[in-house]
């Protein structure tokens, strides 16, 4: 949503591209996360705990723990 608006100033310019940047880092960490541990969470803090519930109850229906 943000990303779709017109820059206007430099200092919008900048923080856009980190923006960018920061997203192909981290998604590129998490596709190498997933080769090794396909079972690791990503979530954001507010959604942690459910998302961890949700990784254990997954893993136990294809009983690999």
């Amino acid at each position: 949503e943000q990303i779709q608006r017109a820059i206007t100033t430099s200092d919008e310019y900048y923080r856009r591209a980190a923006a960018v940047w920061y997203e192909g880092k981290r998604d590129a960490a998490v596709r190498m996360i997933n080769q090794r541990l396909p079972s690791h969470v990503d979530a954001e803090p507010k959604d942690l705990a459910a998302a961890l519930v949700n990784t254990y109850i997954d893993i136990k229906l294809r009983t690999a723990l």
